[in-house]
């Protein structure tokens, strides 16, 4: 699994950094969470980043399903 890491930062907060990652896709991000928190020494948790243009086809999907959709009694 490639892993990048273009961003570390120390937030105001004992104890806590924040870790920016690029990973292949999601199914390796819960991996690396579940070995992470497997070991019991951090709790990760993971915070899916999404681009413009996806950010673009959720809306059109979304605009497609509320075009079709008829609320019950309808």
């Amino acid at each position: 699994m490639a892993l990048s890491c273009p961003s570390l930062f120390l937030p105001l907060y004992p104890n806590r950094e924040l870790l920016i990652v690029d990973l292949p896709g999601n199914v390796n991000a819960v991996a690396a969470s579940l070995v992470a928190n497997a070991t019991g020494t951090v709790k990760a948790s993971y915070t899916v980043l999404i681009t413009p243009e996806e950010v673009d086809e959720t809306a059109a999907q979304g605009r497609q399903l509320a075009a079709a959709y008829r609320a019950p009694g309808q």
